[in-house]
């Protein structure tokens, strides 16, 4: 038997101990609760699923009830390596999951500290060198907003539209946010993001004529801002999802003929344009959510004609 197939036996292996994580003493409960927002447990909790997935060799539904208080370092190397051929922020997050649930298998005793630390200290993936994502154009941004339609379902896609490109916001707090989050006299949202920390944005005119319009028909009553929207056009009470701003975001891409883009890519649009207008790039930092100048800058796509730009202003 190689090593590999020996890790895998170890860690599929059921005991009576694993049985028992389902009850109280159970660190992948304890490790969600970390997280405040139910989007950001659900995201972990696939994560898991993975993870789980790859230490066991198949298909783990439930890793609630997966015992991770087996797990070792040999197996939490071989899984870095697996995760280095994905992006590394996927990789990463796997990584994280993995890290907390550990931390919370040594905080309820069920694997020693030493144990754990060795699994904590596996390294991140190191992020390549080289550019990703793009800024879309306004004549591409105009595009996706005529694309939207005038009916409820429209109206919703051009408010979640407005969000991303004219706030920033990330699909997942673009999916946290409440009706109680929003200022239509002002345009201000208030949103909680990344890092489980509160910042405030406003949406330009255009942006907030969009959520305006999708309100009038969504209705006043307390609970997502946005919503799915039923066959028979009636906005509804379920808090719309990531994966729902991914798949509405790509029939508009479809449906508008811009070439293929992701829902990050209006929060490098929104980046980029703001930078390119001249504001300064710390209040792009701090509309953005980042809590480093430097990261904002690596949204930036301006591309090398702004450097260009910029010397030609030179007098000598």
């Amino acid at each position: 038997m190689s090593d590999e197939k020996a890790i895998v036996a170890v860690v599929v292996e059921p005991s009576a101990l694993s049985r028992d994580l389902l009850g109280t003493r159970n660190p992948v409960a304890a490790f969600l609760s970390r997280y405040l927002t139910a989007e950001g447990r659900r995201v972990m909790h696939s994560s898991l699923r993975i993870v789980a997935g790859h230490l066991s060799g198949r298909v783990i539904d439930d890793p609630f009830s997966f015992p991770w208080q087996q797990v070792r370092y040999e197996q939490a190397s071989m899984l870095r390596a697996k995760l280095a051929v994905k992006s590394h922020a996927t990789g990463n997050r796997h990584l994280t999951a993995l890290r907390g649930v550990i931390d919370e298998c040594a905080n309820l005793k069920l694997l020693s500290r030493e144990d754990a630390a060795e699994i904590i200290k596996v390294k991140a993936l190191k992020k390549e060198n080289k550019p990703t994502g793009h800024a879309l154009t306004l004549e591409e941004i105009a595009a996706l907003y005529a694309a939207c339609g005038t009916d409820v379902a429209g109206r919703r896609d051009a408010a979640v539209l407005a969000l991303a490109a004219s706030g920033g916001l990330r699909r997942s707090e673009v999916c946290d946010l409440d009706l109680k989050h929003w200022d239509g006299a002002t345009g201000k949202v208030d949103v909680f993001g990344k890092g489980q920390e509160w910042r405030t944005i406003y949406l330009s005119p255009n942006g907030r004529a969009a959520v305006e319009s999708w309100l009038l028909l969504r209705g006043a009553w307390a609970g997502p801002l946005v919503t799915p929207v039923s066959q028979r056009g009636l906005a509804l009470t379920d808090r719309l999802t990531d994966d729902g701003v991914y798949s509405l975001l790509a029939a508009l891409g479809a449906k508008a003929m811009i070439a293929r883009f992701t829902p990050h890519d209006l929060r490098r649009t929104f980046i980029t344009h703001l930078l390119g207008a001249g504001v300064d790039a710390l209040t792009t930092s701090k509309l953005a959510g980042h809590k480093s100048v430097q990261t904002t800058m690596g949204y930036d796509k301006r591309g090398e004609g702004v450097k260009q730009e910029a010397v030609s202003r030179l007098k000598y």
